[in-house]
């Protein structure tokens, strides 16, 4: 890069004459929760990806609430993130943890249309250990999808072994509805010795309604 901050990455070209032109502002144009005075980096301000052929779309970068950890002597992100495609019109908006175990990681994705409308919702949650050894699964998934006829919600639940192996996934289909709910189960026979603790030994799948659905056994030698 000339004339500016090292090392970042402006400019991104393919051999189809297709590129992509990044440009930055400094941390210290958006507001932050807490951070050490003169900390500031670069943040990406806008993307413009061209296809080579006469086409190229826009998006723009806004941030907020940027959090110093003191303890970890460390950022841990920002708090939200919203990005503005100028070219469809339509905009993105996502909230990110800030605990030490899952910072940077999306909790919320709001998707809408070019009128502000909400077209899509995620949501995620995390089981966490916030003390040393840090740890962060996903415990939780939602996915809201808006139409003008309505809603349709999807949601699935994970558990998880000492291991971090995920033991129980509970599909529970469409969330208004009964009975199309699907929970596979996956067993695991940890060998602790030579420290093999993820390969699954058996993975049961069962609906609501229809009971046992599949049953796979896995052997190893």
């Amino acid at each position: 890069m000339t004339g500016g901050t090292p090392d970042l990455l402006t400019n991104s070209q393919n051999t189809f004459g297709g590129h992509v032109t990044v440009t930055y502002v400094p941390s210290s144009t958006w507001s932050s929760l807490y951070m050490p005075v003169g900390s500031i980096s670069q943040t990406v301000s806008t993307v413009v990806t061209d296809d080579g052929l006469g086409h190229s779309s826009s998006e723009t970068y806004m941030y907020s609430g940027e959090l110093y950890s003191s303890a970890e002597r460390t950022s841990l992100g920002y708090q939200v993130a919203w990005i503005i495609n100028t070219t469809l019109g339509s905009d993105t908006l996502t909230y990110f943890s800030q605990t030490p175990a899952s910072a940077g990681s999306a909790t919320a994705v709001y998707d809408y249309d070019s009128l502000l409308n909400l077209l899509h919702y995620a949501m995620t949650t995390y089981a966490e250990n916030n003390t040393v050894p840090y740890s962060s699964l996903v415990s939780r998934k939602q996915d809201v999808q808006y139409a003008a006829s309505g809603s349709f919600s999807h949601s699935v639940a994970y558990a998880y072994d000492v291991y971090g192996n995920n033991t129980v996934e509970s599909d529970f289909g469409d969330d208004a509805v009964s009975g199309d709910d699907k929970t596979v189960t996956t067993s695991y026979v940890p060998n602790t010795a030579s420290y093999i603790v993820a390969l699954p030994s058996v993975s049961d799948t069962s609906g609501s309604t229809a009971g046992r659905v599949s049953y796979i056994a896995y052997e190893y030698d």
